[in-house]
Formats: structure tokens, sequence, C-alpha cells
């Protein structure tokens, strides 16, 4: 079983057979799946009650669940949608809840029970907040303000350890300036309440994605001047991330996934132009993302 002779034990931020990208820019609706385990391509199997972009994603054993994000380009509304839909139907998400605070680009991550939202642009005014919010992953109702982080910020990214949600990077206003932020936090699942700066990243940056593994998290790309920067947080030992590899190139604004031995990187933005492109990269060896020459729909 999981833990024993070589068999190392698994996240409940990993899967086992698909990865999943949902929304987009400007506003897009769909709910894509690819493969773990071949070269395919992506798949539109169903759609969000609402076409968002900049939006959180969470999951259980048996859904996929989007937070908050924004409508249109104007910066202003972000919205509070929570939205669900089943792993095992190609079903439309239904929108069950809401946040407890209207939020995009916040720093999303779960614990087995509870998806979580930390920070983000609110609605008004368009500034980085402070704010952890939490939903049920086990019933439709309505997000509460658990708890505030070390520092407001906006365009995080968040990871997830068995004990604790991390969160990391971003700016704090709208729009963002030159200045970027390389903090690393986290907080407890089992008591809430306020999260503490436990470290660096290697580079101040915004707009990066998040995956973790049993034993550690992980931050891809980032920034407006992007980068191509893979970090890693050892779990149990703590301290700053470490520069463990690169992507393809230069990227920002993209999606992740985690599987049992890979994280993964679709889409997003590489140099100054959107990418359909689904990276990976090893989590037992490590270094550089490769092109798995599967793609997203353009």
């Amino acid at each position: 079983g999981d833990g024993t002779g070589d068999i190392q034990p698994l996240s409940h931020a990993q899967g086992e057979n698909f990865g999943y990208s949902m929304g987009g820019y400007p506003t897009e609706n769909r709910i894509e799946k690819y493969s773990f385990t071949t070269t395919a391509n992506s798949t539109d199997i169903s759609n969000l009650a609402y076409g968002l972009y900049d939006l959180g994603g969470h999951h259980s054993t048996t859904h996929g669940y989007t937070s908050g994000g924004q409508p249109t380009n104007s910066g202003i509304p972000r919205v509070d949608y929570i939205q669900k839909f089943p792993f095992a139907s190609n079903t439309n998400a239904t929108d069950i809840a809401n946040l407890f605070h209207r939020t995009s680009l916040h720093g999303a991550t779960m614990s087995i029970t509870y998806g979580y939202c930390a920070g983000g642009y609110t609605t008004s005014p368009s500034t980085g907040i402070n704010v952890i919010q939490k939903f049920s992953l086990t019933s439709d109702v309505n997000g509460t303000d658990v708890g505030n982080m070390a520092y407001a910020t906006a365009a995080l990214f968040g990871c997830t350890s068995a004990t604790h949600g991390y969160c990391g990077g971003g700016h704090d206003g709208y729009p963002p300036g030159s200045t970027y932020n390389n903090q690393l936090e986290n907080w407890s699942y089992a008591s809430d309440g306020n999260s503490v700066d436990v470290g660096d990243m290697t580079n101040p940056n915004r707009c990066m994605g998040g995956l973790s593994t049993a034993s550690d998290g992980y931050r891809t790309g980032g920034g407006d001047t992007k980068v191509d920067i893979i970090d890693k947080v050892n779990f149990a030992s703590g301290g700053d991330m470490t520069d463990v590899g690169n992507l393809v190139g230069v990227w920002a604004w993209h999606s992740n996934s985690a599987s049992t031995t890979h994280g993964y990187i679709a889409g997003g933005y590489a140099g100054g132009s959107e990418s359909n492109m689904i990276q990976k990269f090893s989590f037992a060896s490590g270094g550089n993302a490769v092109d798995t020459t599967a793609n997203l729909i353009a």
C-alpha cells in the first residue's frame, strides 16, 4: 500500500487518471479533461454554469470545484460563485454556493474536506486582500472567513500538505505594479486561523501555478516578465523554496494538475502569446519539464 516499501504515499491533491482545466480568458465556460497515461489532446467534456477566468480550482475524490473568478477584463466585478461538477459523468457544473468574499486570482488549495481561497482581488477597491476563506467539499453550503494571511496579496499560488494550506507570491494591487512578493505562508487545517510567513520563493512573482505531492509543494512559472522556474518546498523540513528545474519556456497564467508521478502545466501565456501546450515534469527525478505533445483546445 501507499507508504510501504518503495511505494510513496500519495497526496489528496494527486490524481491517477486525468487532469482538468476549467474556464479561461476572456469568458470561457469549457471544462476540459486530459489523460495522465496517454498523449491524446484534451477533450471538452462539459460546461461551467458561468464562463469565467482567474478562478480557483479544487477537488474532492468525486467532484471538481471552481471558486470565484471574474467574467470580464474590467478588473471589476469579481464573483463569489462556487461551481461543482462530477468526475463520474461528463455533465455540466452547477452553482452550488457562494464564497464569503467575491475574489479572483486567489491562492486555491484544499484539505480532504474543505476548499480554501487565500487572498486575491476583491470587488472594490481592486486591491489584494488578506482573507482566508473555506468552503465544504462534502456539503453544498456557503463559504466562511476563517483567518487572515500575513500579507494582503493577489495573483498568488496555492499548494497543500496533509495538514496545512500553503500560498505564496503575488502582488498587492490592480493594476499590478513593479513590485511583487516572494513570501511563502501556511496555516493549519485543524485550527484554521491566520497564516504565518514560513519562507520565500526563489524570486518575487505573480500569476504562477501551484501543485502538490504528499511531501512537497511546487510553484511553476509566473509573472508579467515571465519566468520558467519550477520551485519546490519540502513540507517536513520547511524553509525557503529551491529552484529544481525549468518549464519548456517562460510561462504564466496556466493551470496545473498532479498525477501520482508527474506535475502538469496546461495552457497559459508563453512569452507574450497564448499557448495550449500541456507540459509535465517528474516528481521523482526533478529537472526540466517536457512538452507532452498533447494540447488543450485552442
